[in-house]
C-alpha cells in the first residue's frame, strides 16, 4: 500500500504541478492580452492626438495665412489709395497753377485792352486838340 500511496501521491503531485503550469500559462496568456490591449490603446490614443496635433498646426498654418494675406491686402489697398491721394494732390496744383496762369493772362489781356483804350483816347484827344488848333 506504501507503493500505490506513494504512486498516488506522485501521480498528484504531478497533476497539481501539471494545474498550476496551465493556470500559469493562462495568467501570462491573459496578462500578455490585456498588455496587448492596453498598448493597442495607448497606439490608439496617441495617433489620435498626433492627428488632432497635425489639424491643429493646420489650422494655424491655414488661419495664418488668411492673416497674412489679409494684410498684405490691406498694405496694397493703402498704397492704391496713397498713390490715388498723390495723384489727386498733383492734378489739384497743376489745375491751380492753370488757373492761376488764365488769371494772369486775363489780367494781362485786360491791362493791354485797358491801355489801348487809354491810348486811343489820348489819340483821339491830341487829334481833336491839333483839328482845332489848326482851324
Amino acid at each position: 500500500a506504501g507503493l500505490e500511496e506513494f504512486e498516488a501521491k506522485r501521480k498528484q503531485e504531478d497533476e497539481d504541478r501539471r494545474r498550476r503550469r496551465e493556470e500559469e500559462r493562462r495568467e501570462i496568456l491573459t496578462a500578455n492580452k490585456t498588455q496587448i490591449a492596453a498598448q493597442k490603446e495607448m497606439l490608439r490614443q496617441m495617433e489620435e492626438e498626433e492627428q488632432k496635433l497635425v489639424q491643429d498646426m493646420l489650422k494655424k498654418f491655414a488661419q495664418d495665412e488668411e492673416m497674412e494675406r489679409h494684410l498684405l491686402m490691406q498694405k496694397m489697398e493703402a498704397k492704391d489709395r496713397f498713390v490715388e491721394q498723390a495723384k489727386k494732390q498733383r492734378g489739384e496744383r497743376a489745375r491751380l497753377y492753370l488757373d492761376e496762369r488764365e488769371r494772369e493772362e486775363a489780367e494781362a489781356k485786360a491791362s493791354m485792352a485797358e491801355e489801348e483804350y487809354r491810348q486811343r483816347i489820348i489819340a483821339e484827344a491830341r487829334r481833336r486838340l491839333l483839328e482845332q488848333h489848326a482851324k
